[in-house]
């Protein structure tokens, strides 16, 4: 989950640019309210060249690409590019499936498409409208929407229709008759996040209002039934009744991690609340992360180091950067005499695997996407380095969960990247797309889409 600064921007945790270090104008990408669709949308209307950017920068911050629990493939298919010959003969971005073998399920024909639900049924764009269909490429609710997002759980879609947001069922009938500027999906506790007038309010699955538009910015819902909230220029949370459980006070504010300690930001520096809104952790901070793995990494005097849910720094800081612990114990962090290389420590900031890579990716699914002399590499927890990849390949993504990858090549001639997807063996299909999208759904406002 991104830390929400006071105006609703977005830094989202696991990014190697550090709030205080990053230009927040829009200029420089920042997220914003207005950019609710995916960036990947946008995708036909811009240059090759464009795209192949793009594509580096979202595999380069894989946690919001790939989350951990997040398999590439939904329904066995995955949302894929390819370049064809339009009907006046300039090549043209079309959008179908691809399978686990790199084959082309479904005929790619469509301006866009989005991954598969546990409905079996997915949003494709075509002649400028939305519809659903199946797994077998055949519409189920036929193109009528001016945008759509996968169903969820409850068995309801977003879709946007004469400019409003709604949401439909299976059958594609409408539920809630499209009334908002934004649209979320619904949460745990059944409700969801919409905007309306520039507020932000709560509804339930019969489209009444829980808790009524009146804040100025907002997210979803998380598992632990609370929602950040922005209202009074300052940052608080509420329960599913709209009651304050931590009043507004706070420049930003995360979700409460496992160990029920949520991450603020009050007066230009980091601390840690807990569930009644005391301070556990004063804000002393220059930059800090939510706890993974029982620690939190945070920057004191320009250097990371880790704390305990007391607050007690467990592991020095003493490294020039670092990410927080992954599922196996390890961080990547930067090492003092080797500054400019990452290697990986445990908990007890025993160095684990040395320092010697140009880029690091955290560990997901058992693996690390890491780049040395140029060239990238998979390494498991001992350091070993089980899948390589020539120079030509520009980047890779981190493993999901069912075990599948995607890698980018370029060609040395033509400069031409390709998409290929890969196993955990490193079997990499024959075919090449233009593009894979493994991920869509709307995550929340501070997101951009």
């Amino acid at each position: 989950m991104a830390l929400l600064t006071q105006n609703g921007d977005a830094v989202p945790n696991g990014s190697t640019t550090r709030m205080e270090e990053a230009d927040t104008s829009p200029a420089a990408g920042t997220p914003t309210l207005t950019s609710r669709r995916h960036l990947i949308a946008a995708i036909p209307l811009i240059l090759i060249v464009g795209l192949v950017a793009l594509l580096i920068i979202l595999l380069s911050v894989g946690d919001l690409i790939l989350p951990e629990r997040i398999p590439l493939f939904r329904k066995d298919l995955v949302p894929v590019a390819r370049t064809v010959e339009g009907a006046d003969g300039t090549a043209v971005i079309k959008w179908g499936y691809a399978d686990k073998d790199g084959n082309v399920a479904i005929d790619t024909k469509f301006e866009m498409t989005r991954e598969f639900a546990a409905s079996g049924l997915a949003p494709v764009k075509q002649n400028g409208l939305w519809g659903f269909i199946d797994k077998h490429g055949n519409f189920v609710i036929s193109i009528q929407f001016e945008d759509a997002e996968p169903f969820t759980r409850n068995g309801f879609a977003c879709v946007k229709l004469n400019g409003s947001w709604g949401y439909i069922n299976r059958h594609g009938d409408l539920v809630i008759n499209p009334q908002f500027d934004e649209a979320y999906p619904f949460a745990q506790n059944g409700l969801a996040l919409v905007a309306i007038g520039g507020k932000y309010g709560y509804i339930n699955s019969e489209g009444v209002y829980v808790i009524e538009p009146r804040f100025d910015m907002a997210r979803p819902f998380d598992d632990n039934g609370y929602a950040a909230v922005l209202a009074f220029d300052n940052w608080g949370m509420i329960d599913k009744h709209g009651e304050w459980v931590v009043n507004p006070q706070f420049e930003a504010i995360d979700s409460f991690a496992d160990n029920d300690l949520a991450l603020v930001l009050k007066d230009g520096k980091y601390g840690f609340i807990n569930r009644d809104g005391m301070y556990v952790v004063a804000p002393t901070y220059e930059y800090a992360e939510s706890f993974s793995e029982g620690l939190a990494l945070v920057k004191k005097d320009g250097k990371y180091g880790f704390i305990n849910k007391k607050g007690v720094m467990v592991i020095a800081h003493t490294y020039t950067d670092a990410h927080s612990f992954a599922e196996n114990g390890l961080a990547a962090v930067r090492i003092g005499e080797h500054a400019d290389l990452w290697g990986y420590i445990n908990k007890k900031g025993e160095i684990k695997i040395a320092a010697q890579y140009t880029e690091a990716h955290d560990f997901k699914n058992g693996y690390a996407a890491v780049k040395k002399d140029g060239c990238w590499f998979y390494v498991d927890k001992d350091g070993s380095t089980p899948l390589s990849f020539t120079a030509d390949h520009l980047a890779v993504s981190d493993f999901a969960s069912d075990g599948y990858a995607t890698v980018i090549t370029a060609d040395a001639e033509t400069g031409q990247t390709t998409y290929y997807i890969i196993d955990e063996d490193g079997t990499r299909s024959e075919n090449g797309f233009l593009f894979v999208l493994p991920y869509s759904v709307t995550q929340s406002p501070e997101t951009k889409r």
